[in-house]
């Protein structure tokens, strides 16, 4: 049994390309694990994982040491979403007027 643990934040799909080699393998992922394909998956959690699916796409993560994170938690969409201030936060035309007179 093949097993990794996670990375700060990382979904189930970048968990599953890196260590799998296909974003298909995320149902086997949650599967094998109990989990919710959509669940935030907290670092440091070892999870059991299938068999590769593409090991051309495995190796080159592991060559290049090459870290997929792009799972955001639900406080952290909320904070994009909803709160927030400064020029990260701002629209255009919203939040951010842009002045065109010299």
């Amino acid at each position: 049994m093949r097993t990794a643990k996670t990375t700060h934040s990382q979904s189930l799909l970048d968990f599953a390309i890196q260590h799998c080699g296909t974003a298909e393998a995320a149902y086997d992922v949650a599967r094998l694990n109990d989990m919710s394909l959509t669940q935030d998956v907290d670092a440091g959690i070892e999870l059991i994982l299938p068999e590769i699916s593409d090991k051309e796409v495995v190796a080159h993560y592991e060559l290049n040491k090459l870290n997929p994170a792009t799972g955001i938690t639900q406080d952290e969409f909320e904070m994009m979403t909803y709160g927030g201030s400064g020029i990260e936060f701002w629209r255009i035309e919203y939040e951010f007027m842009v002045n065109d007179e010299i």
